[in-house]
């Protein structure tokens, strides 16, 4: 005989309980297995823009090339004041900008005087400006004699310090972050007014930066200041004749361009995406087979964001 169940509402909560359980976990599961697709996607959607990106930041930089290149170019025009050429292309937003090398301080041929002016105005003590000057002109050269407050092997070993001077021309700018007494910060802020394919100790001002120009020996301060804001107000369209003349006391800037540029590409994804890529090449002859050569190139951090791209 079968004995009547005397409490089939509990078993009914029971069942209703495991199922209420049931329900949320495939709702938990639900919303883990959503947000992970949405990860995903997202992940996928950066990737895409990433790789996007890098293609029209190249393609940036092969238009400032052709401009550079162009037979009906002036070439003084195209390297107009590092000035940045805004254009669209698809939705994005590109750059790109031409920069003479010339415009910056070569660690290979620059006088002392001259590097220790480009630390002074980065902020290094004039002590420290010194030593830093003469440090570099003992890691270039091809002896072990010490520059008055330079720096040989015996002094790295003395510093605890494993790297000893190249006694050869900076292969890159890298490199100099392994010149005794320089640091991550004052590199950084050196980097952008630096390099080692200028094939000159002298400074075209008509491209350099406002740092480099005050590092030149015995300028005048407000004679850069009133340079720099005349040069910035130039356009792409003005003339070579129209370019401002700086005063130079020291000896140290040349007129000539070239034959180094360094290009810049710039863009900026209607996602919000943003790259740059810069290449820096080589134009040994305008009549030459092969136009120019590509001595580096780099992916580098935009430091404009994309309202800095709109014009």
């Amino acid at each position: 005989m079968i004995k009547p169940n005397r409490y089939p509402g509990r078993q009914t909560g029971v069942a209703l309980v495991t199922v209420l359980w049931f329900l949320v976990l495939l709702s938990v599961l639900g919303f883990g297995f959503s947000k992970s697709m949405r990860m995903e996607i997202k992940i996928a959607r950066n990737l895409l823009d990433s790789v996007h990106a890098r293609h029209l930041a190249d393609g940036a930089v092969e238009r400032g090339i052709y401009e550079l290149l162009k037979p009906v170019a002036n070439e003084q025009d195209a390297v107009l004041l590092g000035v940045p050429i805004y254009f669209g292309f698809d939705g994005a937003k590109l750059s790109f900008t031409i920069r003479d090398e010339r415009g910056k301080i070569d660690l290979n041929r620059a006088s002392p005087e001259l590097l220790e002016g480009l630390f002074l105005v980065l902020g290094a003590e004039p002590d420290r400006a010194t030593s830093l000057a003469d440090a570099i002109v003992d890691w270039r050269d091809e002896n072990d004699l010490r520059q008055l407050n330079g720096a040989e092997e015996a002094d790295y070993q003395g510093a605890g310090l494993d790297i000893i001077p190249s006694n050869a021309p900076f292969r890159s700018t890298v490199e100099l972050q392994q010149v005794l007494g320089m640091d991550t910060q004052l590199y950084n802020k050196a980097l952008p007014n630096i390099t080692v394919h200028s094939f000159s100790g002298n400074i075209n001002p008509q491209s350099a930066s406002q740092e480099v120009l005050l590092a030149l020996p015995n300028i005048d301060v407000s004679q850069v200041e009133d340079y720099t804001e005349e040069r910035a107000n130039l356009s792409e369209e003005d003339s070579q004749l129209s370019l401002p003349i700086l005063p130079d006391a020291s000896g140290l800037t040349t007129d000539q361009a070239g034959p180094v540029y360094s290009i810049e590409g710039r863009v900026t994804l209607a996602s919000g995406a943003t790259t740059a890529r810069e290449l820096t090449i080589w134009i040994p002859d305008r009549n030459a087979d092969v136009p120019f050569y590509i001595l580096n190139s780099q992916t580098i951090v935009p430091q404009e964001t994309e309202q800095g791209l709109e014009q």
